[in-house]
């Protein structure tokens, strides 16, 4: 307990002084489900904050460092989450390392190629850790927030990708990977399995399965051709439009649509991928969707000039 109160830069007795505020707010009347609770504390405790959307996220981000979830403190009560917190904390994964070549060699255009030649894909050299039932290979990209390795899953024997996220990213993960459970349209990126306490690198991390995408990314198509002929950006797009409709549909707003966030899969199907800033829309938190995230260059002008984001207005930009 102790160290987990450390690494949340807390005493013990300024964390009992929350816990009881918690408590109390969690037992009063008014307080019917969890984002009750959680708008009940940024009040309280991020008053200093003027713009309420940011002071329920700051809110929010603390409560699921110190407590793992929002749910679990409405659910279980503080001391309860607590428990449980430090529990999943100190229950972490540590994959196995098996051999150490032929990853320096690996070529990501034509390893889907090289596997498929394989008599038995497990026992090949390009794995060098094991976490769960993935076999882990090589790298197949780098980004902002996290390091993307090829890996096979030896229980449905299809290969896939692992997402490793950098650390400081690890606990906004959960968010990204309840979005993905929720989707099942053909252009957008499954996801499989999730390790929330990975020691990688030495690092605790969380760590998600997901489809992979043998094509890459729409992106370097475009950086090798400078652009598509118009038959063939209408037929990306309205793969984009499909995909994106149906996130709508599900009141699921990705917020960060690009090019570098379109993965082409088997027969250069388009996927939708990285919902880390994605959101589920409700009327309540239109105003909380008014904050410009993303990438400027891609977003859309009312992002930008932070106007309100409206059913209406999701609606209406891809119809």
């Amino acid at each position: 307990m102790q160290r987990h109160l450390e690494g949340c830069k807390l005493t013990e007795k300024r964390y009992k002084k929350l816990e009881g505020i918690l408590k109390k707010m969690r037992d009063g009347e008014s307080t019917k489900n969890r984002d009750d609770l959680l708008e009940k504390f940024a009040d309280k405790c991020y008053n200093k904050e003027p713009d309420r959307a940011v002071a329920i996220q700051q809110a929010q981000q603390f409560l699921e460092a110190l407590y793992g979830t929002v749910d679990d403190i409405f659910s279980l009560g503080p001391e309860k989450a607590i428990d449980k917190r430090i529990q999943n904390l100190y229950d972490m994964i540590t994959p196995t390392e098996l051999r150490k070549k032929g990853s320096e060699k690996f070529n990501a255009l034509d390893h889907g190629k090289k596997l498929d030649k394989e008599e038995n894909i497990a026992d090949s050299e390009i794995w060098t850790f094991k976490l769960d039932r993935f076999l882990v290979g090589p790298t197949l990209g780098v980004g902002g927030t996290a390091t993307v390795k090829l890996a096979y899953d030896t229980r449905s024997k299809e290969q896939v990708a692992l997402k490793i996220l950098q650390p400081k990213y690890a606990f906004s993960a959960k968010k990204e990977m309840d979005i993905l459970k929720k989707l099942n349209h053909d252009n957008i990126i499954s996801i499989y399995d999730c390790f929330d306490n990975v020691l990688w690198q030495k690092k605790k991390t969380t760590v998600f399965a997901i489809e992979y995408a043998d094509g890459g990314e729409l992106i370097e198509y475009l950086m090798y051709t400078s652009k598509f002929e118009a038959p063939l950006a209408r037929w990306f797009f309205k793969k984009l439009v499909d995909g994106v409709a149906y996130c709508h549909e599900q009141d699921i707003v990705h917020r960060d649509l690009k090019h570098d966030n379109c993965l082409l899969g088997h027969d250069f199907n388009l996927k939708i991928t990285d919902f880390g800033f994605a959101r589920k829309y409700f009327k309540d938190n239109a105003e909380q969707m008014k904050t410009a995230i993303g990438t400027a260059q891609y977003a859309a002008p009312e992002i930008l000039a932070q106007k309100n984001t409206t059913r209406k207005l999701i609606s209406s930009r891809w119809a």
